[in-house]
């Protein structure tokens, strides 16, 4: 068995007493790579956004074990007219509730939109449940922090300089209740209002 950080090497060993091999993930940095700022206003175009939108992209998966069903409410309360919030690789049956409450839920799409929508958005948010804690960084975290967008996950407790974490946009608690998801997104409003100031 692999596993993607030496905490999870441990949790595997620990819980299921197999033998687990660290081998951390992977990212291309050469194919994920920051956007010019023309390449972002460009793709802004080709998706339909504004060029003063402001974009947060999560990746949706399993959606309730991603806090999929709170993104209205990062909508309702950190949101003005320009705020926007795509959700990727989403059940069918997500997609139309979502789309009626004002995010842009999208199925799986390919590796080469998703690169697109990195590229052109403001902010990564990953809404975790605690059962993903002893998981490590997910990948998709990894790959907005390769694009190098400010990221909002409660995941970032696995970077390696957690002094710096605040830096890359923002640590959230694993949600597992309405008062940590409020919790997150009072979090995730500090994050779009700052925007400017994280490196």
């Amino acid at each position: 068995m692999f596993a993607l950080s030496e905490q999870e090497r441990r949790f595997f060993e620990m819980n299921y007493g197999v033998k687990a091999y660290l081998r951390p993930m992977f990212v291309d940095y050469d194919k994920i790579m920051p956007a010019t700022y023309g390449e972002k206003i460009s793709l802004r175009r080709k998706w339909g956004f504004e060029e003063d939108d402001i974009i947060i992209l999560t990746y949706g998966g399993n959606p309730l074990y991603r806090g999929v069903q709170y993104l209205p409410l990062v909508l309702k309360r950190c949101g003005n007219r320009k705020l926007k919030i795509v959700a990727t690789s989403l059940p069918t049956s997500w997609i139309r509730p979502l789309r009626e409450r004002g995010i842009l839920a999208l199925p799986r799409i390919s590796d080469a939109e998703y690169l697109e929508l990195l590229k052109l958005s403001d902010l990564f948010i990953l809404l975790l449940h605690p059962a993903f804690k002893p998981l490590g960084i997910q990948m998709s975290v990894a790959e907005a922090l390769a694009a190098e967008l400010p990221v909002t996950s409660p995941s970032l407790i696995h970077y390696p300089n957690l002094d710096k974490v605040e830096r890359l946009g923002g640590l959230i608690p694993y949600i597992d209740d309405l008062h940590k998801a409020h919790k997150a997104v009072s979090t995730i409003c500090e994050a779009i209002s700052h925007l400017h100031t994280f490196n």
